[in-house]
């Protein structure tokens, strides 16, 4: 049942190759000459952690966020307009009240959305997390559904994806938060799960 943008099904096995375009971006906060901006949209898939750990400092989706990701999808000029920002990792940014797994904070150029931010309405996002808020949706890429990105194939949802945040959930090493494809927060998978879509953040300067 998948199928690309155009309707044309997605057949595996095949070969596909895309028009490099601009990422979209969606503004959730401005202040003192630089945003706060996020993907509008799942652009790849990856596994949080490879050996299906949820340490954010230790991941694999951080460090390719911040070299692979960042290489390729900015050159040299935006890159020096790309704060580095002290991203907050703590148990209360987890969204429990007690995180054995929650890690030291990071100073990272690209990073993922946690838990709290992803409820919090300053940032245009409903504050309950089991809300079907239409903000938390994103829709697959037509990349990404190519490389297995995991997307709901229903009337209703069509298109809409999994996407990874940066928290740890607190009962297990080996799971991590995501947003589900019809925009309720409160989920979470295996780091090593494969087909949970990545949605890139970050501070730059306007």
């Amino acid at each position: 049942g998948y199928t690309f943008s155009n309707g044309s099904k997605v057949t595996r096995g095949n070969t596909y190759y895309f028009k490099v375009e601009p990422i979209r971006w969606r503004i959730l906060s401005e202040s003192d000459g630089s945003a706060f901006i996020l993907a509008d949209g799942i652009l790849a898939n990856k596994a949080y952690d490879a050996s299906d750990r949820n340490n954010y400092k230790n991941s694999d989706i951080r460090a390719w966020l911040n070299g692979e990701f960042l290489n390729s999808a900015f050159g040299e000029a935006v890159q020096s307009l790309i704060e580095t920002t002290e991203v907050d990792n703590s148990r209360y940014s987890t969204g429990a009240s007690s995180n054995q797994y929650a890690c030291e904070n990071t100073f990272d150029k690209v990073f993922l959305l946690s838990y709290r931010e992803v409820i919090n309405s300053e940032y245009g996002f409903a504050s309950d997390y089991s809300d079907h808020d239409t903000a938390r949706r994103m829709t697959v890429s037509d990349y990404a559904r190519s490389t297995g990105a995991r997307m709901d194939t229903s009337s209703s949802y069509f298109g809409c994806g999994y996407w990874w945040l940066r928290s740890p959930f607190f009962n297990n090493y080996d799971v991590a938060r995501y947003v589900n494809y019809d925009g309720n927060a409160d989920h979470y998978d295996g780091a090593d799960c494969g087909y949970r879509g990545v949605v890139p953040a970050l501070n730059i300067i306007l």
